[in-house]
């Protein structure tokens, strides 16, 4: 969907809403309102799972995950790959202050 298909969808939903509250434009605020929670809660889930993903990178390089380039897709590294690998528990990595 590009920018003017979502905005397209974006004025229809909100014209409805304000004539579904007979012209009062609290629906639409509110409506739009939940509309950022919501997307706020959703990077904050890809967040959680980048970091989760950067430590798995980081284990397979054998290092501390500090020089892990978390935009590379792939770690080349000639040690073996680690075999025994344990990600760090979901609440732990919800309030991790690190740069992703």
């Amino acid at each position: 969907m590009t920018v003017t298909d979502s905005s397209t969808v974006a004025e229809a939903i909100g014209l409805e809403l304000v004539a579904w509250d007979r012209g009062s434009y609290r629906a639409a605020i509110v409506f739009t309102g939940f509309m950022y929670i919501g997307a706020a809660l959703f990077l904050w889930l890809v967040r959680i799972w980048k970091i989760g993903d950067m430590e798995q990178l980081a284990a397979t390089a054998s290092n501390e995950g500090n020089d892990v380039d978390p935009v590379a897709s792939a770690v080349t590294s000639d040690k073996a790959t680690v075999l025994r690998y344990q990600r760090s528990p979901f609440l732990k990595r919800m309030f991790t202050w690190q740069k992703v």
